[in-house]
């Protein structure tokens, strides 16, 4: 999930689960959905399901909360194909894709949704070569943010103009 405003402009990209993990915030949140759910519901759908940004540098960057593989309209100008907002929510299939038969254009994949520990065990990685900190795959052109604070106990915070990563431990 990203988060607009001054982390967008700031052209960082937060894990959402921090949040989570604070208590205090975890009661607050609860105490306003409680009060008026419809309302909240009817707020969610508004938000948005992806981002484009331009980093410093001129990167494209796509963010959404679960990723997804950019098809392509039109292979000239590389006018990508946007999934549908229930695949950017929860689609994993993306992970599957081929990315090799795909001719991608100069832009980057940045997303959460699936714990990097679950994607460590999916490309069969070694576990003395697992690394904390975010995932880079498809060949380079996706990022997974997700790193299952909830259980690993660290949450990365990725600069998107440099790619600079802060690992922190909560």
């Amino acid at each position: 999930m990203f988060l607009p405003g001054s982390f967008r402009h700031a052209g960082e990209f937060a894990l959402v689960g921090q949040l989570a993990q604070a208590h205090a915030a975890q009661t607050e949140l609860a105490a306003m959905l409680e009060q008026n759910p419809a309302m909240w519901m009817r707020q969610l759908k508004t938000l948005p399901t992806f981002e484009k940004y331009v980093n410093t540098e001129g990167e494209v960057i796509y963010l959404s909360h679960a990723g997804f593989t950019p098809w392509y309209k039109d292979n000239e100008s590389f006018d990508i194909q946007i999934p549908v907002n229930s695949e950017l929510i929860w689609n994993r299939d993306h992970f599957l894709d081929d990315v090799d038969e795909i001719e991608w254009a100069p832009i980057t994949i940045v997303h959460g949704h699936t714990p990097i520990p679950y994607l460590w065990e999916d490309f069969r990685v070694p576990e003395e070569d697992q690394e904390k900190g975010a995932l880079w795959y498809a060949n380079g052109r996706k990022l997974c943010i997700d790193t299952g604070a909830v259980w690993t106990g660290h949450c990365v915070l990725v600069n998107l103009d440099t790619w600079d990563e802060e690992i922190f431990e909560i």
